[in-house]
């Protein structure tokens, strides 16, 4: 795995079991506020430490899940692995070289298209990824900014 010791504050990611789901739907349809999206078992979510026990690196800790929603979920005596009920570290941030030596920034108004085209040709496969999460990207940007658009409208009514 890794060398690095688990401490508290450290953020690390935490793989949804099926208890965890059964226990976080139960809590959910029992207090509604705490809404979120869908979880399933397997589903990797950013996790603070707030408990190590030992100073190993495969120590077992207890976290706080941040759930994709209105509510967190805690875990406890965790052990570091990827199947569910286990943490990980995340993966170091990889730079990314663009394109066929181009910036990403240029190739990022790639239609969807010609980012299948050259992903089936097997171009500089980390490039075309790089370009169709940019244009995922700014896609999202867009959705976002006709909803806030759309919400102040609705509120001046």
């Amino acid at each position: 795995m890794t060398d690095t010791i688990p401490t508290i504050g450290r953020i690390v990611r935490y793989v949804l079991d099926e208890t965890d789901v059964g226990y976080i739907e139960a809590r959910r349809k029992d207090f509604p506020w705490m809404s979120g999206n869908n979880v399933y078992p397997g589903h990797v979510y950013p996790a603070e430490i707030v408990r190590t026990w030992g100073d190993k690196p495969d120590s077992a800790v207890n976290l706080q899940v941040a759930l994709d929603g209105y509510d967190t979920h805690w875990v406890t005596n965790v052990k570091v692995g990827t199947s569910p009920g286990t943490y990980h570290w995340p993966q170091q941030a990889v730079k990314n070289t663009g394109i066929a030596g181009g910036a990403v920034g240029a190739s990022s108004n790639m239609r969807a298209d010609e980012i299948e085209r050259r992903w089936l040709k097997g171009d500089d496969l980390q490039g075309v990824q790089a370009a169709a999460l940019v244009s995922i990207a700014k896609n999202l940007e867009a959705v976002v900014a006709f909803l806030a658009a759309n919400e102040m409208r609705e509120a001046r009514k």
